[in-house]
C-alpha cells in the first residue's frame, strides 16, 4: 500500500505532464473507442464553437492548437429520491473526497455571500496538482445545482486560460419517477493542446461521475449472527458483552494478525465500556480510522425496576473517509451496527444448560469499488466472522492457549494469582515433551491451530483450503448448524 498509492498519484501527474514533451513537429491521431458503462453516460467531445446537433463520431487530432474544451457527462441515480440527496452525495464523494481519483483534497469552507444571488460554499486545493477550485451556488435556496471554477490552475496546468473554467452540476427528478438525473458540464479555454485536455477531462470527469454513482448505489449488506456462551459470572448480560466487544475487538484488535490500533478522540462513557476505550481508532494496515457513531440501550429495564439490565443494547460505527487509502478494503461507504441481546432459547437446548447466553447480530453495510467487490466481500466476511469467534473464546475460555506443535494439547493460563503458576507449569511440562510453544486461543492463529487439530477432512480438501488463507481456522461456511457463526450477504441497508 505504501508503494501503490503514491505510484497512482505519480502516474496521474505524468499523464498531465505529457504536454511538456509534445513537440510542434508531431501530430497524434486518435480514433474514439466505444466504452461500455453500467450507467448512462454522454460525453460531448466537440468544442463550444463547433457544437451542433450532429452526434456522429469523428477522429480527433492532437496538435498544438488551443481552443475551448467542453465535456458533458450524464448519470442516473435510481436509488436516490430527491435532487438534494443526490447533490449531498456529489459533495461528499467528489468535492470533499476527490471522486475516486488519485489526488489529495484539502477543503477550506467559506460560506461567504458575495451578493444577492451568489454564495461561495467552499474552496479546495488538489494535490499534487496544486490546483485551487471554488464552489458556489447560483441561487442561495437552490439545492438542485452547484457551479465551480478553477481559481488557480497550478504549475502543471499552465495552458489553461485564467478565469475561463466553468463547471456546472445539475440534479433533476426523472420524468418517469425512477431516480435522479445528473448533468455535469465542464468547459475551459487552453492556449494549446485543446484535444489533449479534452481527452484528459473526459477521462477524469467520467471517473468522478462513476464514483459518485457507485457511492449512491444500493449497498451490500452482510449479516452475521453468533451466540456468546455464558460463563459462571452472575453479571453476564448484553451490556457486559458489549463492553468486552469494545475492549477486545475495538481496542485490542480482536486477535487479528495486525499491529495494535492507535486510539484517538475522546474516551467513551464508562457506562458503555471498560475504562480506557476511546471513540476512534486508527488501524494500519489498512490505513483507516474507525469511529463510534452511537451507542444505545433498549428492552424492559424500566419494567424490571431501576438498575435492571436491558434486554438489548447496540453500537454503531463507521470508517471515516474510506477509499484507496484503506486498500484492500476499498469501499466508498461503510456503516456497521452490532446488537447484543439476551438469548431466548430454552435452557434445555443449550450446551451450558442455562438461558443466560447473549446473541450478537452484526450488520455491515458497504458500497465497494465494483472491481474490488470480489475481494472486499470475502475479506469482510472472514474478518468479521473471525472477530466474533475470537470474542466467544475470549469470554467463554479466558486464558486458553493452543500448541504451536500441532498436538491436541490445549492449556489454560489463568489470570488469577493463585492458579497462574499451575497454568504456566502445564505449559512448561508440555514444552519439555516437544511442544514448540503456545499461542492464545482467542487469536486468528489460535483459531487456525485449533481447527487444524480438529480437522478430519480429506487431504484434497485440506490442500484446497491451504490455498485460501482467508478460510484458515474456519470449518463452517456460514450455514446454520454447520458453524458457530452464521452469515449472509444481501442487497439493502441497515434498519
Amino acid at each position: 500500500v505504501c508503494v501503490l498509492f503514491p505510484l497512482q498519484k505519480a502516474m496521474f501527474v505524468i499523464l498531465l505532464l505529457l504536454q511538456i514533451s509534445i513537440s510542434e513537429a508531431f501530430t497524434f491521431t486518435i480514433t474514439p473507442i466505444k466504452r461500455i458503462y453500467k450507467t448512462p453516460l454522454i460525453a460531448t467531445t466537440t468544442s463550444l464553437n463547433e457544437r451542433n446537433d450532429n452526434d456522429n463520431e469523428r477522429s480527433q487530432t492532437w496538435n498544438n492548437d488551443g481552443g475551448r474544451v467542453f465535456v458533458r457527462v450524464e448519470r442516473t441515480f435510481p436509488n436516490i429520491s430527491t435532487p438534494g440527496e443526490a447533490l449531498d452525495g456529489w459533495m461528499e464523494h467528489h468535492w470533499n473526497r476527490g471522486g475516486g481519483l488519485p489526488i489529495g483534497v484539502v477543503i477550506q469552507p467559506t460560506d461567504t455571500t458575495q451578493n444577492d444571488n451568489v454564495a461561495i460554499r467552499s474552496t479546495r486545493m488538489l494535490y499534487p496538482l496544486f490546483m485551487e477550485e471554488e464552489l458556489y451556488s447560483s441561487k442561495l435556496a437552490d439545492v438542485r445545482s452547484v457551479s465551480y471554477t478553477v481559481t488557480s490552475a497550478g504549475p502543471t496546468l499552465g495552458d489553461m486560460v485564467p478565469q475561463s473554467h466553468e463547471g456546472d452540476v445539475r440534479f433533476e427528478s426523472r420524468n418517469d419517477g425512477k431516480g435522479i438525473h445528473m448533468t455535469w458540464d465542464v468547459s475551459f479555454d487552453t492556449t494549446r493542446l485543446a484535444s489533449f485536455y479534452q481527452a484528459v477531462t473526459e477521462f477524469t470527469i467520467g471517473i468522478a461521475a462513476t464514483t459518485v454513482t457507485d457511492a449512491l448505489a444500493l449497498p451490500r449488506l452482510l449479516t452475521l449472527r453468533g451466540t456468546i456462551p455464558s460463563p459462571t459470572s452472575s453479571n453476564f448480560s448484553p451490556q457486559s458483552v458489549r463492553a468486552e466487544w469494545l475492549a477486545f475487538i475495538w481496542g485490542k484488535g480482536g486477535g487479528l494478525p495486525l499491529p495494535p490500533a492507535v486510539p484517538t478522540g475522546e474516551f467513551l462513557d464508562l457506562s458503555v465500556c471498560l475504562a480506557g476505550v476511546k471513540e476512534s481508532v486508527f488501524r494500519f494496515p489498512p490505513f483507516m480510522t474507525e469511529t463510534i457513531v452511537s451507542t444505545s440501550s433498549g428492552g424492559d429495564a424500566d419494567s424490571q425496576g431501576a438498575g435492571a439490565a436491558e434486554d438489548s443494547v447496540d453500537l454503531v460505527f463507521k470508517i471515516e473517509d474510506p477509499g484507496w487509502s484503506s486498500f484492500p478494503f476499498a469501499v466508498h461507504t461503510h456503516l456497521s451496527k452490532v446488537e447484543f441481546s439476551k438469548n431466548t432459547k430454552p435452557a434445555s437446548t443449550l450446551d451450558n444448560d442455562n438461558n443466560n447466553n447473549v446473541d450478537i447480530l452484526w450488520k455491515i453495510q458497504i458500497r465497494s469499488f465494483p472491481f474490488m467487490a470480489p475481494i472486499v466481500e470475502p475479506l469482510c466476511t472472514a474478518v468479521a466472522s473471525t472477530l466474533l469467534r475470537n470474542l466467544a473464546v475470549h469470554i467463554a475460555e479466558p486464558g486458553a492457549v493452543v500448541s504451536l506443535g500441532g498436538t491436541s494439547w490445549v492449556g489454560t493460563i489463568d489470570t488469577g494469582t493463585s492458579d497462574e503458576a499451575t497454568g504456566l507449569l502445564g505449559v512448561l511440562q508440555d514444552a519439555a515433551t516437544g511442544m514448540r510453544g503456545v499461542v492464545p486461543k482467542n487469536t486468528w492463529m489460535g483459531g487456525v491451530l485449533e481447527a487444524r487439530r480438529r480437522d478430519d477432512r480429506g487431504s484434497g480438501e485440506q490442500f484446497v483450503s491451504l490455498l485460501q488463507p482467508w478460510t484458515w481456522g474456519r470449518t463452517g461456511n456460514g450455514v446454520i448448524d454447520e458453524d458457530e457463526v452464521t452469515f449472509q450477504w444481501s442487497d439493502g441497508c441497515i434498519d
